[in-house]
């Protein structure tokens, strides 16, 4: 979670990156991710980003309450989302990455 210096309220915005592909077609994990975008919401001013495999599909149906990274455009992961292991393996590769300032512009 990073935070943001901004003119708005108490000064403050929480840039929060939530490293995991959350599906949109998956209703179980959209309820997941509504709670943490509530539980998030007592910080105040929140941007939250999540990352994308098919971000046609999750862009509109997320709307504007988290911003999708395109994952195939960013990271080059091989086709690692096949297992749980992979899935794990494939955040923890891109929250190192993250270091890359390039990379954080995007977000």
């Amino acid at each position: 979670m990073k935070q943001d210096k901004t003119g708005t309220g108490s000064g403050k915005k929480y840039r929060i990156f939530i490293a995991d592909y959350i599906p949109s077609l998956n209703k179980g994990e959209t309820a997941i991710l509504k709670g943490m975008l509530e539980s998030y919401g007592c910080l105040g001013e929140i941007d939250v980003a999540i990352l994308s495999r098919y971000p046609e599909v999750d862009i509109p149906r997320y709307g504007s309450r988290v911003r999708t990274v395109d994952i195939n455009q960013c990271w080059h992961l091989h086709g690692e989302f096949k297992t749980r292991f992979g899935k794990i393996w494939a955040s923890i590769r891109v929250m190192f990455q993250l270091k890359d300032k390039r990379l954080l512009q995007k977000l």
